[in-house]
Parts: C-alpha cells; sequence; structure tokens
C-alpha cells in the first residue's frame, strides 16, 4: 500500500518490520585467520575457527571483547549491534624437569617460550659427588643453563661415585699394601696378610682391641681403619712337672727334666703356676670340667690341651695310686709347642 492508494470504505492498513542484521567480526588480533559473522538483532554468534598464532611462542588464549583481552566474550550474549571479538595470545608455557637421578630432591621449573629457567639448589646423593647437569640419562651430554628453552624437557643430574681410603694399620706388625682405595658401596676385596715376631694373626678390626671383625665381604661407605689384632705366642723350653698330692697334680716349676727336651727351642717363659689337673678313675679332669678319656692300656703319650702328657705304665681301672704312676712320684708334663692352653 502506498499513499496513492484510493480510499473507497473503512480500511485498516498494518506495519511490517524487517529485523536489523549486524555484522560480528572475529578479529585475530596479531594473527591470522580472523572472521565475520552476519546476525540478526538479538540472537547470539557462534565461535568462530580458532585463528593461527602471531607466531610459535604463542597459544590461542580465548575470545575478549576488547583488543587488551581483559574482558571475555560470553557467547550466549545476545548481539544488539556490530561488534568486533578479539582474538588473546599468551606466551607459551613449558616445564624443565630436574631429574635426582637417584639423588635427592627432585625439582620442576615452569618458564615461557624462549626463556631460560631458574638452576636449583645441587642435589645430593650418599656416596657420590654431583658433577652437572646432562640433557640424557647416560649423561653424556652437558646441559647448557643459560639456554633459552622451547618445548618441555628434562635434565639429569650426573653423579661420580665417591672413592675412600681403607687403611690397614698393622698394629705392632708390618703388611704390604698399607691402603687401598674402594668406591663407595663396593667391598675391600682380599685382604693382605700381616706378619709380627712371636704373635699370631687373628684377624683384622676396626678397632685396635674389640671391635666388629672385617672380611673381604665388608662394603665401604666412607674412609676407613681397620687394625690386625694378634694372640701372642707362648713358648717354653723345660718340662712341667706335677706333684702327686693325694688327687691332684699340682704343677711344680722347681722341677725340671731335660729328657722331655728336643732339639732347639725359643726362649723360656715363665709358667702359671695355677695350672692343675685332677686326677679320677678313669680320666683326667682339667679344673674347667673338661674331660679327656684315658687311652687303652700300654699308650704312653697323649695330648691334653696341647700338652703332651708322659704316663708311666698308665693302668685302666687301677687304684688312684698307681693308675697314672705307677708307683712314681712324678709325672712329667712337656710344652715345646706354640699357645699352650693354660688354666
Amino acid at each position: 500500500m502506498s499513499a496513492s492508494t484510493t480510499v473507497t470504505s473503512n480500511l485498516t492498513i498494518y506495519a511490517h518490520w524487517t529485523i536489523k542484521t549486524y555484522t560480528v567480526t572475529f578479529s585475530a588480533n596479531g594473527g591470522s585467520g580472523g572472521s565475520s559473522q552476519s546476525v540478526v538483532y538479538g540472537s547470539t554468534a557462534s565461535y568462530p575457527p580458532t585463528p593461527s598464532a602471531p607466531s610459535a611462542a604463542y597459544d590461542f588464549a580465548g575470545w575478549y571483547t576488547n583488543a587488551a583481552g581483559t574482558i571475555s566474550w560470553n557467547q550466549s550474549t545476545p548481539i544488539s549491534g556490530d561488534t568486533i571479538i578479539y582474538a588473546k595470545w599468551s606466551l607459551k608455557t613449558f616445564s624443565v624437569t630436574f631429574n635426582a637421578n637417584g639423588g635427592s630432591p627432585n625439582n620442576t621449573r615452569y618458564v615461557t617460550y624462549g626463556s631460560s629457567p631458574a638452576v636449583p639448589s645441587t642435589p645430593s646423593r650418599t656416596g657420590y659427588t654431583f658433577n652437572g647437569w646432562y640433557t640424557n640419562a647416560a649423561c653424556t651430554i652437558p646441559w647448557n643453563s643459560s639456554a633459552v628453552v622451547y618445548n618441555n624437557q628434562t635434565v639429569y643430574a650426573g653423579w661420580t661415585i665417591n672413592s675412600y681410603t681403607v687403611t690397614f694399620n698393622a698394629n705392632g706388625g708390618t703388611v704390604s699394601p698399607t691402603s687401598r682405595s674402594v668406591n663407595y658401596g663396593s667391598t675391600i676385596g682380599s685382604l693382605p696378610t700381616p706378619t709380627r715376631s712371636s704373635y699370631t694373626f687373628k684377624g683384622w678390626y676396626t678397632s685396635v682391641s674389640g671391635g666388629s671383625a672385617v672380611s673381604a665381604s665388608t662394603a665401604v661407605t666412607g674412609n676407613l681403619t681397620i687394625y690386625a689384632q694378634w694372640t701372642q705366642v707362648v713358648y717354653e723350653s723345660y718340662s712341667k712337672v706335677f706333684t702327686n698330692r693325694a688327687d691332684q697334680w699340682f704343677f711344680d716349676p722347681t722341677i725340671h727334666n731335660s729328657s722331655c727336651l728336643s732339639g732347639p727351642h725359643p726362649p723360656q717363659n715363665t709358667a702359671v703356676s695355677h695350672v692343675y689337673v685332677k686326677q679320677g678313675a678313669d680320666t683326667f679332669y682339667a679344673y674347667n670340667h673338661e674331660t679327656i678319656t684315658l687311652p687303652p692300656n700300654g699308650e704312653q703319650t697323649w695330648i691334653l690341651h696341647k700338652w703332651t702328657v708322659n704316663v708311666v705304665n698308665a693302668v685302666k681301672g687301677a687304684s688312684k695310686s698307681s693308675a697314672y704312676m705307677n708307683g712314681g712320684s712324678y709325672a712329667y708334663l712337656c710344652n715345646d709347642r706354640p699357645n699352650p692352653k693354660s688354666y
């Protein structure tokens, strides 16, 4: 209907409306691949394809209603006019993991694209010395701490095993070698045998006396000194004589019997005066209650705790007065052996 329409009767005419259409522009804001949409009044725009970043250093961080990227765009907001929506870009962030590689602690640093991470404090590992950071687990390629980061990385602590000195203290004797280098956690290995005049080597120990025994399989965890311990060799160059008094045979150091000696002997030492042996029906008893059975009839010599006892005509089962002495007054106890046992 127009202004020239002729009216012939009562007439009602109606207004017709066309809804407005607006342009919503999606700006790449430094990137590429921006787009636009035509949106009718009161409707909402659709999410466009993600644009390309300005460079490899950036990640897309969303759509914003201002170029500074401080006010985020709510896609559900109705459009009421031409609108520009801006892409926001953020520098990429990467993780640099510092793997202590058997030590402690592990650390992770986060850095932006093209930056260098702060180096953590030196890690520690028992028995090892830290020798730097490496880009591979085998620790053959050193890591450059000033290099910029363009991706996630793991760097590894490198270690040098500690070497410790094991010192062999001969403790009055002589030994070769006198020391040895052993890596942490390894065993000492074959131990040298020291020598000392008039002494028998007892073994290696952690103290001059007492302490714990040390062997080839002892593990080394630090510098270590081990000590030889010794047992003195005692020699006697004369015979020992026991006098028969009732049921006890007492040591008499004043009587010597050269017939017990044979060949050269070491220098004479003072005898132990409290030694004695009890006489029984068929046995000799040492005072510490160890028992040794008499030999069969006719055997003249037998060993009692490293002592050689000459028993004259021992008769098993005979009376006490004659069983071991055959009427004699003395039994001769000869010792020409090292380390006799003393009671």
